[in-house]
């Protein structure tokens, strides 16, 4: 999910970082049993993906400590369960297939050294996630079509957003319509988030970003953050007619303040004149 389904750990209490830490390592650990090359897609996006299906499915995680490579003096707790074996499998997927599309944007040798690592774990998850890996390799089809025919904004964003309501739905049951919902949501307010993040380098590297026309006007920026923040409360809403109980804080933190935080220390640098803006 590009990174920006993260929390903002300043504002959690002890146990919710507790927790949030505990999945996240589980994340690590199953992506570990899948190569070296599928540990380091690991992202904070994926713990959220856990903890939003453990929530609504009321799966109990199984908690276990041990040391690795990354913590060899201390043990780490983690708090493992099938939903994080799935964010784990769908990590690698979206990882392997940004790896594709960075090596057909812009011929990004390491792009392509790395999808050729992902390759046999993407094929191990492909055959134990067919449908949801289908459904991604059509979906980034219909976005590269759309990109390469300079579509809209707003189909462009559909697109990623209907890739991500068939990840964040699982299982066909009656969770299913509301998880999809949500993640159709969120998908769009993620691609937007990232168009506008990308865009200064979009426009160096001549590549395809829906905002390129807006990007010199003084109030970019401004007009970005009005037209996210409509995303995320059409995401919001659908959040909130979800069934959740176990870790709702933790979720909302995530949610409501945590996808805001790069976006906030990028406007601080631009604001700074920060070699990043």
């Amino acid at each position: 999910m590009f990174g920006y389904v993260a929390a903002n750990k300043a504002a959690l209490t002890q146990d919710e970082d507790r927790r949030y830490r505990a999945v996240y390592c589980a994340v690590c650990r199953r992506l570990s049993s899948m190569g070296a090359a599928a540990r380091l897609t690991l992202n904070y996006d994926m713990a959220f993906l856990a903890l939003l299906l453990d929530s609504i499915y009321d799966e109990e995680p199984v908690e276990s400590c041990a040391r690795c490579i990354m913590h060899p003096l201390k043990p780490c707790l983690r708090m493992a369960s099938p939903n994080v074996d799935y964010a784990a499998d769908m990590n690698v997927a979206l990882a392997y297939h940004k790896c594709l599309d960075d090596w057909n944007d812009d011929r990004r040798l390491l792009a392509k050294l790395m999808a050729a690592r992902l390759r046999t774990p993407y094929e191990a998850v492909r055959n134990r996630r067919i449908r949801e890996c289908a459904a991604i390799e059509r979906g980034m089809r219909e976005l590269r079509e759309l990109e390469e025919a300079s579509a809209p904004a707003d189909d462009v964003a559909n697109a990623f957003g209907e890739i991500m309501g068939d990840l964040l739905s699982p299982n066909r049951d009656g969770f299913g319509g509301k998880l999809y919902s949500f993640g159709k949501a969120l998908g769009r307010f993620i691609y937007v988030m990232d168009a506008w993040d990308d865009c200064k380098e979009d426009i160096r590297r001549n590549r395809f970003n829906p905002f390129k026309d807006k990007f010199t006007r003084s109030d970019y920026d401004e007009r970005m953050k009005s037209l996210l923040t409509a995303l995320l409360a059409d995401c919001s809403r659908a959040f909130e007619l979800l069934p959740l109980e176990r870790d709702l804080s933790l979720l909302r933190n995530i949610l409501y303040s945590g996808v805001w935080t790069k976006f906030e220390l990028k406007l601080q640098s631009k604001k700074q004149g920060g070699k990043s803006a």
